[in-house]
């Protein structure tokens, strides 16, 4: 029974359609023409790196959450992390089918996580109050067109932990999108004066299949020195290879000019640091990957796992929690423009009880399993 829901459920998650090409091999089926987890990856011709090691020893948790949240903990899960997941590559699809079955963290006080982190975003009445007198014909509900303030604080057993500011402004005008360039959010470390815009940038070819298309924006903020040098990072998708619902932060590192000419001008190599490149995985320091099985990260809820290098200043580490928190509030309101009829098509009537959406099992137990899979709720 769970291997039918399993093998169902891994049908239902492609972003290339390649494989629609190579699933009706017989060597490559089971289940009725349904490949394995493995063959799943290999007929998407996508062959994910092992997570790296220095990424193994930290990892927080995300809970489910939307842009009318208020407050929401993080939680620290490393032990129970590694115990459900093993040495499953982060992405593959073992990986999220055992992601989406372990048990999450939650505030009961069972299991050993524990809070790491508490957010608090502003109510929307005072979101309203401060995006300025309302714009006719706007949905009340739009909450992507307020401006929206939170803070991160790092919890601490004795006295105040760090905290960090976290602002993400409307687009300039009400139904467009992110633009290159655009401002996605704004983090401000309580201890400095300064603020640190993260700016978006389209360097990645938009992904388009039969489920839909998605846009796959990239972000890159710089961090003053805090207690080191000054650090450019940038969350990284690579839809093809890393697959999509998985966001990258890689460090880019300062470059010397190079080929200086005789008239003193210098010419800097156009280097690429793609954190797809398994020669750059050692300048990787957090990767964040969602629950469930989608075609994209433009969902209604946010929820996943971010692994980070254990080594960073405390401060550091909560500039990155929060720039996550803008890139996922980002990428939930990101048009992904699905194809009319589709499966993955929600812009129509709800899914009816028992639907594929569902999973077509009649046996309650089916249903939770499968809906545990996708990371639905």
């Amino acid at each position: 029974m769970a291997a039918s829901a399993i093998a169902m459920a891994s049908a239902f998650h492609t972003v290339d359609p390649r494989a629609h090409a190579l699933a009706a091999h017989r060597s490559m089926v089971i289940h009725g023409s349904l490949p394995t987890l493995d063959q799943y990856d290999t007929q998407l011709g996508r062959k994910i790196p092992p997570t790296p090691p220095h990424l193994t020893s930290r990892s927080l948790y995300v809970p489910s959450h939307n842009d009318k949240i208020t407050h929401l903990p993080v939680y620290e899960f490393t032990d129970e992390f590694k115990a459900a997941i093993k040495d499953e590559p982060i992405g593959s699809s073992r990986f999220k089918t055992c992601f989406g079955l372990m048990k999450k963290p939650c505030g009961d006080g069972t299991g050993s996580s524990s809070v790491m982190y508490l957010l608090d975003f502003e109510p929307l009445e005072v979101r309203r109050s401060l995006s300025g007198p309302e714009v006719r014909n706007r949905r009340k509900s739009s909450v992507g067109s307020l401006v929206t303030k939170a803070t991160v604080q790092r919890r601490m057993l004795y006295g105040a932990g760090v905290e960090v500011g976290l602002t993400i402004p409307p687009l300039p005008l009400p139904g467009t999108t992110l633009e290159d360039g655009t401002v996605a959010c704004i983090i401000s470390p309580a201890s400095m004066t300064m603020t640190i815009p993260v700016v978006t940038s389209f360097p990645v070819t938009p992904t388009i299949s039969k489920f839909g298309s998605s846009r796959n924006p990239w972000f890159t903020f710089t961090v003053p020195s805090l207690l080191d040098e000054e650090r450019t990072l940038q969350w990284q998708i690579h839809p093809t290879e890393l697959g999509m619902l998985r966001y990258t932060l890689i460090e880019i590192p300062q470059v010397t000019p190079v080929n200086v000419k005789a008239s003193g001008n210098a010419e800097e190599p156009e280097v690429s640091f793609s954190a797809a490149d398994p020669e750059n995985e050692h300048l990787i320091r957090a990767i964040y990957h969602n629950v469930g099985l989608g075609f994209s990260l433009s969902q209604p809820f946010s929820e996943g796992a971010l692994l980070i290098q254990n080594d960073f200043d405390p401060e550091l580490e909560a500039l990155i929690l929060a720039s996550l928190l803008g890139v996922l509030w980002r990428a939930r309101n990101e048009e992904s423009k699905v194809r009319k009829g589709s499966k993955s098509d929600s812009s129509g009537k709800p899914a009816r009880k028992g639907s594929v959406d569902e999973g077509e099992a009649t046996g309650p137990g089916k249903k939770k399993l499968f809906r545990k899979i996708l990371g639905k709720k």
